[in-house]
């Protein structure tokens, strides 16, 4: 799934890693845009396969940021155990 930047502005923080697991609701990152912080959270269960952006970079609207792999639950619960090890 690629995420792409909601609006132009600018990338305020980065709270993901590539390889990281996500759920839906976990915050990826955040982007000022007319002086107000937009938070882009994940809405699939999946991996962070890419991240394209950096942190205080200018975006514009439609900008690819990160792409990630969608999972099926059953996958997820074993990436989660394996976490543990």
């Amino acid at each position: 799934m690629k995420i792409t930047a909601p609006a132009s502005g600018r990338i305020q923080e980065i709270y993901t890693l590539t390889g990281e697991a996500v759920v839906p609701g976990t915050l990826l990152l955040s982007i000022e845009a007319a002086k107000e912080e937009i938070e882009i959270r994940s809405s699939v269960r999946g991996v962070v396969q890419a991240i394209q952006t950096s942190a205080y970079r200018t975006v514009t609207a439609g900008d690819f940021l990160l792409d990630i792999r969608e999972l099926a639950e059953s996958s997820m619960e074993m990436l989660w155990s394996d976490e543990g090890k």
